[in-house]
């Protein structure tokens, strides 16, 4: 089964501590959500964007989103994630308090509480792998104005480096045992796919940030324990704590002990399908 909402609930405290983006980076995303944003605005001769973003999560790029002239909603079924995304708005605001994002408590895996044909982008940053495909893309249309797009913001990460390399062996380890991990290339294939039935066309994918990272096979491993699930799913506590354990072993091995250090690049992709007047 895919993470519970009460796996982001226990992970709104550490979740940007634990997989947030470097500021740099957020950022970057967020000016690419709102170019893109205002092409399909201007577009429908709209004198402001509107975006959706689905799985807002603590705010590390939307608040930086509802800072630009857009008219933003981020939607979120963890009502602590979105707690943490208001602490952020009010920590950016600072002496002078601009207007509140409008922040809604939902789950995006039924009929999203927006109006038809009134959303120019709909965004989500590592979360849309975890909604059935079919219905995001139904939704999406449903709420597109004539030109609009959906937007796919994903990790990759360098094949050969430490994260990569334990993460599949991890998806192995899940096969093994019957669960399938929720993978964000293939999702958003699938959404690829989908789009062409309802008359989008594919974005050009693109990178829009890249840095490096160090860390260690037990820091990896660590970050993992934190979590509800493992690779988008959740087995039962007995059956993660197994693979953690066999993960341990094998990292040792593979990596010349838990504690080495190794560096790699990491990039943020941005992709989707659009509809054009």
């Amino acid at each position: 089964m895919p993470d519970s909402p009460a796996t982001f609930d226990q992970q709104a405290d550490s979740f940007d501590a634990r997989a947030g983006l470097p500021a740099a980076a957020a950022k970057a995303v967020a000016a690419a959500v709102v170019e893109l944003a205002a092409s399909h605005a201007k577009a429908c001769g709209a004198s402001r964007a509107r975006v959706l973003e689905l799985g807002a999560g603590t705010g590390e790029i939307g608040v930086d989103v509802r800072e630009s002239d857009t008219v933003y909603a981020g939607l979120d079924l963890s009502l602590p994630m979105l707690r943490r995304f208001s602490e952020r708005i009010h920590r950016a605001a600072g002496d002078e308090p601009r207007s509140t994002a409008c922040l809604i408590q939902a789950d995006a895996s039924t009929r999203w509480p927006i109006g038809d044909a009134t959303t120019h982008t709909v965004f989500g940053s590592r979360s849309l792998h975890l909604l059935s495909a079919e219905h995001v893309v139904a939704e999406f249309r449903r709420v597109a104005a004539p030109s609009a797009c959906l937007v796919i913001g994903r990790t990759e990460r360098d094949p050969e480096g430490l994260r990569a390399i334990l993460r599949r062996a991890m998806h192995e380890r899940l096969r093994e045992r019957g669960f399938e991990a929720r993978r964000g290339g293939r999702h958003a294939r699938s959404l690829a796919q989908l789009g062409v039935t309802i008359g989008a066309r594919a974005l050009d994918r693109g990178t829009v940030a890249s840095w490096r990272v160090t860390i260690t096979a037990q820091q990896a491993l660590d970050s993992w324990r934190t979590t509800g699930g493992l690779g988008g799913v959740t087995p039962p506590p007995a059956v993660k704590e197994g693979i953690l354990n066999e993960l341990e072993d094998y990292a040792g091995n593979r990596f010349g002990g838990l504690d080495v250090p190794m560096e790699s690049e990491e990039r943020y992709i941005l992709e989707g399908i659009e509809l054009a007047t």
